[in-house]
């Protein structure tokens, strides 16, 4: 029972690593990556190369978080049972599932989010890893998805759009390269900064 109890532990964990990773690779400002890995930091030039394929990542990430995520809840639910008499799963999952919502699925998501860059780098050991599994049956299935339906990935434009952290970064980085003037650029972020302005403050 006490292995049980440390393997529903761990998978707690694991699916909160999971969760966190999700919303840090798609957080993650990507200039300040590439600035990075261009720099020659070999851990930014592997989230690059994760970046270039994101549905292979995202889709390994919901295969192992569903696996976990799985195993916990089969493991509450023997033990409930074993230990209090309980039954029904759904009297389970309205005691499991809170705890696994806010402890493996919010908080991890939250702090990802605000140390999405400094998480990846971290954590990239468990990133090759998660390749290492997965990659391998997603390329194929990704593959046969493109063969048997020639439209699937047809039409699948680049993502032009970045966040306004992100553009802020282009536009220090062209200011530094001379690209961008200092007049232009103290233009451009009062113009992002307007939203910002209360209307007292310039009456």
């Amino acid at each position: 029972m006490i292995a049980l109890l440390i393997v529903a532990g761990l998978s707690m964990i694991a699916s909160a690593f999971f969760s966190g990773a999700e919303m840090a690779f798609v957080s993650a400002n990507k200039l300040k990556l590439r600035e990075m890995a261009d720099s020659g930091d070999k851990n930014a030039k592997f989230i690059m190369r994760l970046q270039k394929q994101p549905n292979y990542f995202l889709t390994a990430v919901l295969i192992g978080n569903n696996i976990v995520n799985v195993t916990a809840i089969s493991i509450a639910t023997y033990v409930f049972k074993e230990w209090f008499g309980w039954t029904s799963e759904w009297a389970v999952m309205l005691v499991f599932a809170p705890t696994l919502i806010v402890f493996s699925e919010m908080v991890p998501k939250d702090y990802c989010r605000l140390t999405a860059i400094s998480f990846l780098l971290a954590n990239t050991f468990w990133l090759r890893l998660l390749q290492a599994v997965f990659y391998g049956p997603i390329v194929m299935f990704f593959k046969a998805m493109k063969y048997f339906l020639p439209s699937f990935q047809q039409g699948a434009a680049r993502d032009i759009f970045v966040n306004e952290e992100e553009f802020r970064s282009l536009i220090e980085e062209s200011t530094q390269s001379g690209i961008v003037g200092p007049q232009e650029e103290k233009l451009i972020h009062t113009i992002l900064d307007f939203e910002r302005i209360q209307v007292r403050s310039v009456m």
